[in-house]
C-alpha cells in the first residue's frame, strides 16, 4: 500500500511535463507553462520521515504511514518482532525490526485528520526471535549412483542476509540440494539436445598447438586426468585438430587462482556452417525483473559440459597436448554454434516456466 503525503495532491510525470510544455524555474521556484505558473514546494524528507531520536517530540503526519526510530530496551543488536500496539488514531503494526546499537526503525499509521506529535518516554520491548540452521544429513548414497558427495550447507555464503533471509535460503538449498554439483560428482549429461558440427566440407582441419608455459602444464594433465575422468573427452585418432591454451579465471571469493582449459576453434568455425535459433533479447530479460525479490548467480555447473556432442562431429573437436590427442564427448565452449544449441536446451527444458 502507497500513502500518499499529506501536502500534495499528485505527482506529474515527464510526459505529462512535457505535453504541457513546462518549464522548471529553479530561480522563482516554479513550474511555468504557456497557460500558468505553480509554486513548487519543497518536502524535507529527512525531517518527515527518518526523525532523529534525540528529538523529545516527533510528528506524524495526518492520515499519513510514517517511519520513526525508537529504542529498544531488551536487545543491543539483533532481530525481532515489535507486537501490535494500538493507542487513540495511532497503529503500530506488528513488525520484524532490525536492532542495531539498541534502536530500530518501525512504522507508525496516524489514521487521524491532524498532524499528532508522538514522545517516546521509554524504551519498547521487543521479543526476541532466533532461527535455527537447518540440521546436517547424512549423505543419501541411493539419490544418485554418481553422487558420492552432498552439499554442505556451511559452505553457502550468507553473512549478507538477514536470519530469516538466511533461514528460507538455506531450507530452500536443502529441499532441492541433489541438484547441486560438489566436486568429485561425475558431471551429470542431459538426453534433450546434442550438439552437431555441420561444415561446408569434411577436409579435415588442423592447426599446429600453441607452446604455452612450463609452469602450467601440470595445471593443464591434472584438468586433462579430470576431464577423462568425467567422462567430457576421451582420447582421440582423429586428424582434426585445434590448438589449446590455457587462461586464469576470474579471483572467486576463496581468492585461490584457478585457470581454465580453452580450445581455439576459430579455424573449425569459418567451416561451419551458422545454426539459425532466436537467442533471447536482454532487453525483454530485464523487464521480467521488475517484481523479483532475490538475485544470485546460481548457474549450471559447466554447462557445455552437459550437453553430448552428436556422435558425427565428435571427431571434428579435437586437440592435443604434450601427452596425446583427445576428442570432446561434450560440447566445448568456443564453437560456433555453441550458444544456439544451450538456448535451444535452456527453451526446451524451461518451456511452461518462463
Amino acid at each position: 500500500m502507497f500513502y500518499f503525503h499529506d501536502r500534495f495532491d499528485m505527482l506529474l510525470g515527464m510526459d505529462h511535463l512535457k505535453t504541457i510544455k513546462a518549464q522548471i524555474d529553479f530561480a522563482n521556484n516554479k513550474i511555468v507553462t504557456p497557460k500558468t505558473e505553480i509554486e513548487i514546494n519543497y518536502l524535507d524528507l529527512v525531517k518527515s520521515e527518518q526523525p532523529a531520536l534525540n528529538q523529545p517530540s516527533q510528528k506524524i503526519a495526518p492520515r499519513a504511514f510514517s517511519q520513526i526510530k525508537v529504542p529498544v530496551k531488551n536487545m543491543k543488536n539483533g532481530e525481532g518482532v515489535i507486537p501490535y500496539f494500538k493507542q487513540g488514531s495511532l497503529e503500530i503494526p506488528e513488525c520484524l525490526v532490525k536492532v542495531e546499537n539498541g534502536e530500530c526503525y518501525l512504522g507508525i499509521l496516524n489514521t487521524d485528520v491532524k498532524e499528532i506529535t508522538l514522545t517516546v518516554k521509554e524504551p519498547l520491548p521487543v521479543e526476541i526471535i532466533e532461527f535455527s540452521e537447518p540440521p546436517s544429513e547424512t549423505p543419501n548414497l541411493n539419490l544418485y549412483d554418481s553422487r558420492k558427495y552432498q552439499l554442505d550447507l556451511n559452505k553457502i555464503r550468507t553473512d549478507h542476509m538477514n536470519a530469516e533471509e538466511r533461514h528460507k535460503i538455506l531450507n530452500l538449498v536443502k529441499e532441492y540440494k541433489d541438484v547441486f554439483h560438489c566436486d568429485g560428482n561425475i558431471l551429470s549429461c542431459t538426453d534433450k539436445v546434442s550438439h552437431q558440427i555441420r561444415t561446408t566440407d569434411e577436409i579435415p582441419v588442423y592447426t599446429r598447438n600453441y607452446r604455452y608455459p612450463e609452469a602450467l602444464k601440470g595445471e593443464i594433465d591434472n584438468q586433462i586426468k579430470d576431464m577423462l575422468a568425467q567422462g567430457i573427452i576421451r582420447p582421440s585418432s582423429s586428424p582434426w585438430n585445434s590448438p589449446l591454451w590455457i587462461v586464469p579465471k576470474k579471483l572467486d571469493h576463496s581468492n585461490i587462482q584457478k585457470y581454465r582449459i580453452v580450445i581455439d576453434y576459430r579455424s573449425l568455425n569459418q567451416k561451419t556452417i551458422s545454426d539459425k535459433y532466436p537467442l533471447p533479447n536482454i532487453t525483454e530479460l530485464l523487464d521480467q525483473l521488475g517484481r523479483s525479490m532475490y538475485f544470485s548467480c546460481l548457474d549450471l555447473k559447466s554447462g557445455f559440459h552437459q550437453i553430448p556432442m552428436h556422435p558425427d562431429s565428435i571427431e571434428k573437436t579435437a586437440f592435443s597436448t604434450g601427452n596425446g590427442h583427445y576428442e570432446m564427448l561434450r560440447m566445448p565452449m568456443g564453437t560456433k554454434n555453441s550458444p544456439a544449441t544451450f538456448q535451444r536446451l535452456m527453451d526446451n527444458v524451461l518451456r511452461g516456466l518462463q
